[in-house]
């Protein structure tokens, strides 16, 4: 049902929050590939993604050392995230309907004088995965060309 969707994606992301390893890693591919399998809009995945990775920053980052599904998938979806944030056209429609508390919560980057706007978990989310780094990390679209 359309009503539990949200509601079931917000408790099991905050229950992953608790979690850590294998344990953690197979949830937020099961959320993910449970968006994919409702395809629907209702659950923020990103959103949920960026505020776990935040929550316990050292927690999932020992997860994506451990993980490489965990680590492709979160690199991918940051990564989308981000691109959409910076787009000019998506920014632009995804600023209109972001509610003002929301806006509050952003970060302004500068850029070769170019300004950008990201949420600032999705900025942290971005740090996580860049200090865990690893040479030879790649998302998904790389791996297909």
């Amino acid at each position: 049902s359309a009503v539990f969707i949200p509601l079931v994606g917000r408790a099991v992301s905050r229950a992953c929050a608790y979690e850590r390893g294998g344990v953690l890693s197979t949830y937020v591919i099961a959320l993910s590939k449970y968006r994919k399998f409702m395809q629907s809009n209702d659950f923020n995945f990103v959103s949920s993604l960026c505020e776990l990775i935040n929550i316990r920053p050292h927690v999932f980052g020992e997860a994506l050392e451990r993980f490489p599904e965990l680590r492709r998938l979160c690199i991918t979806e940051v990564k989308h995230a981000i691109v959409d944030a910076i787009t000019p056209n998506r920014a632009a429609a995804t600023s209109s309907t972001v509610h003002e508390n929301e806006k509050k919560k952003n970060v302004t980057i500068i850029v070769k004088t170019q300004e950008y706007m990201l949420p600032s978990n999705l900025l942290g989310a971005f740090i996580v995965i860049m200090s865990n780094w690893q040479k030879g990390d790649t998302t998904e679209e790389s791996e297909e060309e």
